[in-house]
């Protein structure tokens, strides 16, 4: 920049936004040309409350982080907290949950971290649901919801493949996916 003669180099553009371009292009809010440019070679990273299957290992991977930053002797999350980090919603994505964990590390009190120092807000909620402290049914069928949908997705949708690899019979899976509200959109 600034000089008088051309000076070759090789670089890579890497471009991230939260934003739909497309609809953002098609309204008028985005440059179609600076589209085309950008979106060679597009990667749709889905949000962390749609991956719960990243929540224990990147919980792990951070935790382990911030307790050698820190220096306190943090052995890990109990059931219960790794059960409301795959509750929670996470609308602050992965940002959040490195805060939370970071929080967590930072004002450690036991070795082992429960679901109330994770999610302060959830102490002294009562009532079911995602804010509140869920029942044993509530949690045996958040959990049990979450194991389903998981084993649809590796199937592709297939409820025979599905039953087999959970270990029940189709017409148990059928009946718990009714029950649960769950349909081949759930995949």
């Amino acid at each position: 920049m600034g000089g008088e003669r051309a000076l070759p180099f090789d670089a890579r553009l890497i471009c991230a936004t939260n934003r739909d371009l497309e609809e953002a292009v098609t309204a008028g809010r985005f440059r179609a040309d600076l589209d085309y440019r950008i979106n060679v070679l597009p990667v749709r990273v889905p949000p962390l409350g749609e991956r719960p299957e990243d929540i224990p290992l990147l919980l792990t991977r951070y935790l382990r982080e911030f307790a050698a930053r820190f220096e306190v002797p943090i052995t890990g999350f109990a059931p219960a907290a790794e059960e409301a980090a795959l509750e929670w919603s996470w609308p602050g994505n992965v940002r959040e949950l490195v805060n939370r964990v970071e929080r967590v590390a930072a004002l450690a009190e036991r070795s082992v971290i429960g679901p109330g120092d994770l999610f302060p807000e959830l102490v002294g909620g009562g009532g079911g649901g995602e804010r509140g402290f869920q029942t044993l049914e509530e949690a045996r069928a958040a959990a049990e919801r979450r194991q389903i949908e998981r084993a649809l997705a590796m199937t592709g949708g297939r409820i025979v493949e599905t039953a087999r690899l959970l270990g029940i019979s189709r017409t148990t899976l059928c009946e718990k996916m009714r029950r649960l509200g769950l349909g081949p959109s759930s995949v």
